[in-house]
């Protein structure tokens, strides 16, 4: 039986977290069509805030540097006016809020930081595909 380690808790952490800024980088029909047209400002904006709590996991391997654009990033979600991040369960709102000129820098920065990040999440992706081939190999052996 396999415990999960630090690395473990970060690999994962990083790899939703990547996910969070990829959504945030995406134009607003990528965006949307990746959280399921689904109150999709919101969620963005949640998930992004919610998985950069990687910083404080002891096996992550990210920069203060790094750290400090995200906190800008969370800076700037923190602008967004409430009607544009308000509920909605309907595709066209969705699409509309994802739309808001208050995204256009969001994305830019968060454009930047998944190209900055490309060295880690090449890393995140490599990781994932030996723990789940481990997965295999001791579901294997079972």
């Amino acid at each position: 039986m396999s415990t999960l380690t630090d690395r473990d808790d970060f690999e994962n952490a990083y790899f939703h977290f990547i996910e969070a800024a990829r959504v945030l980088a995406a134009p607003p029909e990528e965006a949307c069509e990746r959280l399921g047209y689904f109150n999709v400002a919101y969620e963005a904006k949640l998930d992004f805030e919610n998985f950069a709590e990687l910083f404080n996991l002891p096996a992550c391997t990210l920069t203060i540097a790094h750290k400090g654009r995200v906190d800008k990033i969370i800076l700037e979600l923190n602008k967004i006016p409430d009607e544009v991040i308000s509920y909605t369960a309907f595709k066209d709102e969705s699409l509309e809020r994802m739309s808001h000129p208050c995204w256009q820098k969001l994305r830019e920065m968060a454009a930047t930081l998944v190209s900055e990040l490309q060295p880690f999440t090449e890393v995140n992706c490599w990781y994932m595909e030996q723990d789940r081939t481990n997965w295999n190999d001791t579901e294997n052996e079972i």
